[in-house]
């Protein structure tokens, strides 16, 4: 992203070569942007009174699909029942659909317990642990052969 200083003294400089007999293309070419981004920089002059990027400050609306904080505190508190404490969503999913109900994807169920913090592992195994190889393979079998 160009900072809003370094838009103005590009725009400075295009307009200064016109003026001098260059063309506005070879003028853009030679700054390295593309003349469309030179007229849309003069818009936001002409329109907003400065050249600064306007899209971090854009209002997005949020996703027509996005979860309700009811169908979230649902998934959560599905997953914390007892019967489904140990359960992964790979599993839980399963189990609701034959009861009948589906309260959203097992990738979604994922991402809420992700973003929850209670995506750690959820059976009642011990995690698995990894263990160094204590001697080389090879060892043994230079012993054997020797």
């Amino acid at each position: 992203m160009i900072s809003a200083p370094d838009r103005a003294n590009a725009v400075q400089l295009i307009l200064e070569a016109m003026h001098h007999g260059a063309g506005c293309a070879a003028a853009c070419e030679a700054l390295g942007i593309t003349e469309r981004t030179y007229f849309r920089w003069q818009k936001l002059q002409k329109e907003h009174g400065n050249i600064s990027d306007l899209r971090p400050t854009a209002k997005r609306l949020a996703p027509a699909n996005k979860l309700s904080e009811n169908e979230r505190r649902k998934i959560i508190d599905t997953v914390t029942q007892e019967y489904y404490k140990d359960m992964p969503p790979c599993e839980i999913v399963p189990a609701l659909a034959d009861k009948g109900q589906y309260l959203a994807s097992e990738s979604t169920f994922y991402r809420v317990l992700r973003q929850e913090g209670m995506a750690g592992r959820r059976g009642r195994a011990a995690a698995p642990v990894k263990r160094k190889i204590s001697g080389s393979s090879l060892d043994c079998v230079g012993k054997m052969s020797a």
